[in-house]
């Protein structure tokens, strides 16, 4: 970061999440020794298959998972080392909304009671009313919803009720774990396009974090890729669709469905093959080396270290360099 940079809102430094599997006498690593950065205003997404850790960055970042390694600073303050009140204090900068929409609400809460509880956790009796109201109109819901409860609302309208009860505080940091893959594909973008306008009107930074790596590059800035509980890439969001560095983000691209014809499609081979290792035991060398198409004796026996390769890209492979790999088609 230069000297002149504004200060970063998140700085997540060498995060390790670990959690004790029965019968197992190692730890699941679940992230291991990941780091990056969200800057004021920004959206980072941060995507990989089923099992790469992101949600366990999500949740490590909120203190909701234990971290066994690492720190996690929130706009200067060390987050991780919080405890009691002042944990509780600083909690609403940072407010998470979950994949289901339907099992994060309390079926016996309307939708004001819903949006009216972390005012009230939080301490606030003034002016409690209208702040729920104002909230509801900014996520696009009608005043007229307020008194139903969560089985009278379709999902999308469910979603959007999570996050006007996450605005409520008025986080500096909101983190979505996968919140629109739960929902039909005709609200998705209704929801994609809310949270980028509350990006920009509110100035709010988001962690978003999905599998889906068309969603997270509409929406983010910058893109960071996870495999086995390691970072595989970071870039901006344009140019890592256009101009990928790691294999295992060309193989994420090249899984991306194509929005034409079959007829018209160019036939394209499978980049990879097969499931991830478990985490309990990853390989030597390169994580992604058992499942790598480019793999060479180096990947097998020394692990790559995350890299700056261009001007604006970090990337974890030994040949970074040398491979041209294939970008986004169409």
């Amino acid at each position: 970061m230069s000297a002149n940079a504004p200060e970063p809102l998140l700085v997540v430094s060498e995060l390790e999440v670990r959690f004790r599997l029965p019968g197992q006498r190692e730890p699941l690593r679940a992230v291991d020794g990941v780091s990056f950065e969200i800057g004021a205003s920004e959206v980072f997404g941060l995507i990989g298959e089923s099992g790469s850790g992101k949600s366990s960055v999500a949740r490590a970042v909120l203190r909701l998972a234990p971290i066994a390694h690492g720190s996690v600073t929130l706009g200067g303050t060390r987050f991780d080392q919080l405890r009691g009140r002042e944990l509780r204090r600083h909690r609403r900068r940072v407010q998470m909304v979950f994949q289901d929409p339907h099992e994060s609400l309390d079926p016996r809460m309307t939708v004001r009671e819903a949006v009216r509880e972390p005012l009230r956790l939080g301490g606030g009796r003034d002016g409690v009313d209208d702040r729920a109201l104002e909230c509801i109109e900014r996520v696009g819901l009608d005043s007229n919803l307020l008194d139903r409860r969560p089985n009278e609302l379709s999902g999308g309208q469910k979603q959007r009720v999570n996050i006007a009860r996450a605005l409520a505080l008025e986080p500096e940091l909101l983190v979505c774990d996968e919140a629109v893959s739960a929902l039909d594909v005709s609200v998705r973008a209704g929801i994609i396009n809310l949270l980028l306008s509350l990006q920009q009107d509110l100035g709010i930074s988001i962690l978003f974090i999905s599998h889906d790596l068309g969603v997270v590059a509409h929406l983010a800035d910058r893109i960071g890729v996870m495999y086995l509980g390691k970072l595989a890439e970071v870039a901006p969001a344009e140019s890592l669709t256009t101009r990928p560095r790691h294999p295992y983000t060309e193989a994420l691209l090249a899984a991306e469905p194509e929005a034409r014809p079959s007829a018209y499609r160019t036939p394209r081979p499978p980049v990879i093959h097969g499931d991830a290792p478990s985490a309990a035991h990853p390989p030597a060398g390169c994580r992604f080396s058992t499942r790598c198409p480019y793999v060479a004796e180096r990947c097998r026996v020394e692990e790559p270290a995350l890299r700056p390769v261009g001007p604006d890209a970090l990337v974890a492979c030994h040949f970074a360099e040398e491979l041209q790999l294939a970008g986004r088609r169409g």
